[in-house]
């Protein structure tokens, strides 16, 4: 067949095909437009491609092409029109098998907002919150809001934390604020992550989390005591009690505490009450051990008492009956039970008493006025 161009060179031509549209009885709109070939004159029609009414696009043949357009707008009424123009001077002959219309729904798109803070937390107590906004349009689901390991969300922030939640439904999802803090649950370490923001026919959204931290649950040490003791030149200190974990553990945790290398120590070797005593060697065994730190007993106090010297080398002498009860010594004194290392020397002016003054064998001499001088007396 052969399409005409009269007069020559001049768009429109005499032969064209047309297809236009209207929205609720507005303008037509043509989008779709066959010409015939004004530059080769081939006596063909071409698709306008640039709104020229001048052919230079797509060739129609006697095999069926769909050719596709766009229809931009909003309404309730759609017509579609379709014009064919042929002059009929030769045999000029077309066919149209059908429209289609193809529903181009707008892209879901989801959107975040606001910048997430750094968390610290102590194991077995979930975080405080921090917190940021999503929104979504045209959406054909709600959106899934996926916590990274160690991390929970939710629409409250007092309740409701979940390593999950769906954050509004199909259609427009206004700004909604998410809750995020670090689960009661997570074991010690660092973690950090993206929160994923996904739902159907819509690309993912990240949300970084910030470098957050669990650090060790802390257990104390109850239930022991120390023992007084005498005097014997060093520091150390016998523990007693029953030395119980205190603190709390964490769900079905196993950990024991382990009292083999416990130990207390005198602030220093004197003599004296209520003296600060110094508690260490308890320590965690158990497979979640290492979720916990320990601290030692502390407050505990004891008194050191006075060691007790015996002199020896003393004798009393026997007399002839005088009436008194006046005794006199001999012998070379000496200290027993000084603790090595320590300097204590042995003075004073001692008196000897006999228990009574009569005549008779072994009668008790009692001797005061000895006393203990230097450093360590």
């Amino acid at each position: 067949s052969v399409w005409d161009n009269l007069p020559s060179n001049v768009p429109p031509s005499i032969d064209y095909l047309w297809v236009e549209y209207r929205i609720d009885g507005g303008a037509w709109t043509k989008i779709i437009s066959f010409n015939v070939d004004v530059v080769n004159n081939s006596g063909s029609l071409l698709q306008d491609t640039n709104g020229d009414d001048l052919g230079d696009g797509l060739k129609l043949s006697k095999i069926f092409q769909e050719v596709v357009a766009n229809i931009t707008g909003t309404g309730t009424t759609l017509e579609l029109k379709f014009t064919a123009s042929a002059n009929g001077l030769v045999t000029e002959e077309f066919a149209i098998d059908n429209f289609r219309l193809v529903e181009n729904l707008p892209s879901s798109v989801i959107s975040s907002t606001g910048t997430l803070s750094a968390l610290s937390t102590t194991y077995g107590t979930a975080s405080s919150n921090t917190s940021f906004s999503v929104s979504g349009t045209s959406m054909t689901a709600g959106i899934t809001v996926t916590a990274p390991t160690g991390f929970e969300v939710s629409l409250s922030a007092g309740s409701g934390f979940a390593s999950s939640i769906v954050v509004g439904s199909a259609g427009s999802i206004p700004s909604t604020t998410v809750y995020v803090r670090m689960a009661a649950t997570t074991i010690l370490g660092n973690y950090s992550g993206n929160i994923v923001l996904s739902s159907t026919g819509a690309s993912n959204v990240n949300v970084a989390t910030i470098l957050s931290t669990v650090n060790p649950k802390p257990l104390t040490v109850t239930g022991v005591t120390v023992n007084n003791k005498m005097y014997d030149g060093n520091t150390s200190a016998t523990l007693a009690g029953t030395p119980t974990l205190s603190g709390g553990l964490i769900g079905s945790d196993v950990v024991n505490l382990n009292t083999a290398g416990a130990s207390g120590t005198f602030i220093n070797k004197n003599v004296g009450n209520n003296k600060s005593v110094t508690i260490t060697g308890y320590s965690l065994t158990g497979a979640q051990a290492s979720y916990y730190t320990l601290s030692q007993p502390t407050s505990l106090t004891a008194n050191i008492t006075e060691k007790d010297l015996t002199i020896s080398g003393v004798t009393a002498n026997n007399k002839i009956y005088d009436g008194t009860t006046t005794a006199t010594l001999s012998g070379s004194t000496s200290l027993i039970g000084v603790i090595i290392g320590d300097v204590v020397s042995l003075s004073g002016t001692p008196t000897a008493t006999f228990a009574s003054p009569n005549a008779g064998t072994a009668i008790a001499v009692t001797v005061v006025g000895y006393s203990l001088t230097n450093t360590d007396a």
